[in-house]
């Protein structure tokens, strides 16, 4: 029986991928129905993006541009043999994603791993030799939004400081997955108001409760099913930008949110985003078409993500090739630390946290997680600046040079942190600059 073909961007049931496949009707539970299944040679992937599954687990799958960050079943690791054949490449997988249980799954294509993690459970990137359909519309239809909080009600800032994502309630707007957001707080008992973060839209509003989320002033206000969206929060260090506190005052209340009297979702045109992010410094932003500057402050944001890890990749290759000059065992525990590297001798050992980037490195971004951590640990900072990209593949960047600093011993008293957006600006006098 040769086997069926799948159109990218079309909707399949998954009974009716299995009629495909020549699998009975009347199957029900079992392999097929455990989020991934080897079958005649392929493998077969049948998963949610940014809303749980049936039986109410939410891995936190999510759409990275056009790739899929994807994660395992619950307990797995890269040693075991079904992971292992499912990620070696040999064999097609083919991938389907819902963001509505209601929903048949659409067709994302035929996958290879781009990056996998050994973490439990395991995580991977997929990309994809097209793709998916919905991706490329939303590049081009891409709509982005003022999402309000009301401090009175909901610990805004707190949330953003401590969260990389947050639900929203969206009410019946017109929201949805890829949409770009800014996050306005308003009036607090300090007088404040304004813009306080950005955001990406990661996944479909979907009828859900925020039971276990402390920030609510009232938690029975979490309680409650309603439409809700996940979003991911970003670290922009031109925040917040207050009202009466800079130049933008006329950009800021010509805003529809600025004169809400309320509502949670409020439209804002592609020009108002364009002069937002140019008034944050992050104008290459603007439009996902445009890519980083040149040189930049911080740790180049605006890089596509194969670009981003690259340069994060190159980093950590640097630093662990200076460590091990200097310690006996150096081991990568990025994956489950608030740190990179562990640097071991006997009776000794020390923590290093690896920062790469292709501008200046007169800045870089701390986790709230890195900066607790660096507080109560003995701690080394190693940042590598000015990191070349070679951008002949999108996908597979290469990447070459770097100025590397190290900054040892650590304190974060030393150097200005802002404890909103966590960019750490860095007195280089401190630094040892290296060569080896």
């Amino acid at each position: 029986m040769s086997r069926p073909v799948f159109e990218v961007g079309s909707k399949y049931a998954r009974r009716d991928v299995l009629r495909g496949l020549g699998v009975p009707d009347s199957t029900s539970g079992g392999p097929w129905f455990t989020g991934y299944h080897e079958h005649d040679g392929s493998f077969y992937v049948f998963t949610n993006v940014g809303t749980p599954g049936r039986t109410g687990h939410d891995y936190g799958n999510r759409w990275e541009g056009p790739n899929l960050r994807w994660y395992a079943k619950t307990g797995t690791n890269l040693s075991q043999p079904l992971v292992a054949r499912l990620l070696a490449g040999s064999s097609p997988v083919h991938v389907f994603w819902r963001s509505d249980n209601a929903e048949p799954f659409e067709y994302a294509g035929e996958a290879r791993a781009l990056e996998t993690l050994d973490t439990s459970p395991v995580e991977v990137l997929w990309s994809f030799s097209v793709p998916a359909r919905t991706y490329l519309a939303a590049q081009e239809t891409r709509t982005y939004w003022a999402l309000l909080a009301n401090p009175r009600r909901y610990r805004i800032l707190d949330a953003i400081a401590s969260l990389d994502r947050d639900l929203w309630t969206v009410g019946h707007s017109s929201l949805r997955n890829g949409d770009e957001v800014l996050i306005w707080q308003s009036l607090d008992d300090q007088g404040r108001r304004g813009i306080i973060a950005l955001g990406e839209v990661t996944g479909e509003p979907h009828l859900t409760s925020d039971p276990n989320n402390p920030f609510w002033m009232d938690p029975s206000d979490g309680l409650s099913e309603r439409l809700r969206a996940m979003v991911n929060y970003r670290q922009i260090p031109g925040l917040p930008l207050w009202v009466g506190d800079s130049t933008n005052d006329g950009l800021l209340l010509s805003l529809a949110v600025a004169r809400a009297h309320g509502g949670t979702v409020f439209h804002v045109s592609p020009e108002e985003w364009s002069a937002i992010m140019a008034a944050v410094g992050m104008s290459h932003l603007a439009s996902p078409k445009l890519d980083e500057p040149e040189r930049s402050r911080g740790q180049g944001r605006g890089l596509s993500y194969p670009h981003r890890r690259a340069v994060e990749k190159h980093a950590m290759a640097l630093a662990t090739s200076y460590f091990s000059i200097h310690w006996r065992e150096v081991t990568d525990v990025s994956a489950k630390a608030p740190y990179d590297l562990l640097c071991s001798n006997p009776g000794e050992e020390l923590h290093v946290e690896v920062k790469g980037t292709t501008g200046e490195g007169d800045a870089i971004v701390l986790t709230r997680a890195e900066v607790a951590h660096s507080r109560k640990f003995p701690t080394a900072v190693f940042v590598v600046a000015r990191i070349r990209i070679d951008r002949a593949s999108e996908e597979h960047p290469t990447t070459s040079g770097g100025e590397a600093a190290l900054y040892l011993p650590w304190s974060i008293d030393h150097h200005h942190l802002d404890p909103l957006s966590y960019q750490c600006e860095l007195d280089q006098a401190k630094a040892v600059k290296l060569q080896w």
